[in-house]
């Protein structure tokens, strides 16, 4: 990884020091939870926390559209797997899987979707609400049907 990802709002102008100190006071002990602190109090965008995650994790940004992906891609992976790893199959190409994570230096869960679907995995970070949505889309019968 490539820094903090408080470091790295401060750093790319997106959040003042004064901004970062109050969140993670909030934060407290609770790891994991400094980006949705900042985006509830409107200090950083979706786009701004995507692209610091990005440089963080070392992996693309995907912003999630759920209707623009394909159910049967998001199929890909059963239901329990993914809601509980927070990874949603995105696209596959050339026996390639774009797998959006919310942790995408989960390894354990790259090897596992890799063995899973048998497609070489290739991690992007995504916001947990957008990986949340674009699996209910696409575990929806309803909609598959």
């Amino acid at each position: 990884m490539a820094g903090r990802l408080g470091d790295i709002l401060v750093r790319k102008g997106f959040l003042s020091e004064e901004n970062l100190k109050n969140a993670l006071q909030s934060q407290g002990s609770k790891p994991g939870m400094l980006g949705s602190i900042l985006m509830s109090r409107g200090w950083v965008t979706a786009e701004q926390l995507g692209d610091a995650l990005a440089e963080q994790f070392e992996v693309p940004y995907a912003e999630l559209v759920p209707q623009s992906i394909n159910p049967q891609v998001i199929r890909l992976l059963p239901v329990e797997f993914a809601r509980g790893r927070m990874a949603v199959p995105i696209s596959v190409a050339n026996r390639r899987l774009v797998l959006a994570m919310v942790a995408p230096d989960d390894i354990e869960t790259i090897s596992e979707a890799e063995l899973i679907t048998g497609y070489q995995v290739d991690p992007v970070v995504s916001m947990q609400a957008d990986v949340r949505s674009t699996l209910d889309r696409g575990f929806d019968d309803r909609l598959v049907a």
